[in-house]
């Protein structure tokens, strides 16, 4: 969990820089986007992004501690549900028995 936290604090000083470039008040000609990783200067690319995706069935996972969370926002995704979009799908071309055509697909 320490290394995640340290991840946390890296992650934190890269947004900030980023945040500093959108500020109306920063002239964007001037010097590039740098952050300190590790007591080196580093160039930010500001069309740069940071992901970070979980899978909850993976055993050996760590949970993220709360630092990092507060950094990135939430989405949840589920297995999507194909008879039903075939069947939408169908209604939308004009077929009148969707229900039984996507059953077959």
């Amino acid at each position: 969990e320490r290394m995640l936290s340290a991840v946390s604090q890296q992650v934190q000083c890269i947004q900030e820089a980023l945040r500093e470039h959108c500020n109306p008040n920063y002239d964007k000609t001037s010097a590039p986007i740098t952050c300190e990783l590790l007591n080196k200067q580093v160039k930010v690319s500001p069309d740069m992004a940071i992901f970070i995706t979980m899978n909850p069935g993976y055993a050996g996972r760590s949970n993220l501690p709360d630092n990092l969370k507060k950094l990135f926002r939430s989405l949840a995704m589920t297995k999507p549900d194909r008879q039903l979009i075939a069947q939408v799908m169908l209604y939308s071309q004009g077929f009148r028995t969707a229900e039984v055509l996507a059953n077959k697909i």
